[in-house]
């Protein structure tokens, strides 16, 4: 064997292993930002959320909260609708933080059993919650 020949043999056993080490890093690379990436919930859906699932959550936080409640309805209007176990109606909105409006809820609720009054409404969509109080 010639040394030219064990020099283009070598050569291509370099390229040929360096192909290998790309391919094998490129994979690493590409599990990891697949594996983890996914788990974080980063990718953006193309679809729209399902409102089933935001009034899941609107329901789990009224229960974690003890507020008794007899209906929940989604409106056109991306708010919800609540009747309340007394029969007043609770309206919230899905554009703020429904924590902070549930937290308000409980308190507007607890002033009111305070008082010994009743609601006919209590409107969240607005900057200042609006209360509509019962005859």
């Amino acid at each position: 064997m010639s040394v030219k020949q064990r020099k283009s043999r070598n050569y291509r056993k370099k390229i040929i292993w360096y192909f290998l080490y790309l391919f094998v890093l490129g994979l690493l690379v590409f599990s990891y930002y697949y594996f983890n990436l996914s788990k974080n919930g980063t990718f953006i859906s193309p679809l729209a959320k399902s409102n089933n699932k935001t009034q899941d959550n609107v329901e789990k936080k009224l229960k974690e909260s003890s507020i008794p409640y007899s209906e929940i309805e989604s409106n056109s209007d991306s708010s919800y609708t609540i009747t309340s176990d007394q029969g007043g109606e609770i309206i919230l909105s899905s554009k703020k933080d429904l924590d902070t409006q549930i937290s308000s809820l409980q308190r507007i609720l607890r002033e009111l059993t305070m008082r010994g009054k009743g609601f006919k409404n209590i409107d969240f969509r607005f900057e200042k919650p609006v209360v509509e109080f019962s005859e």
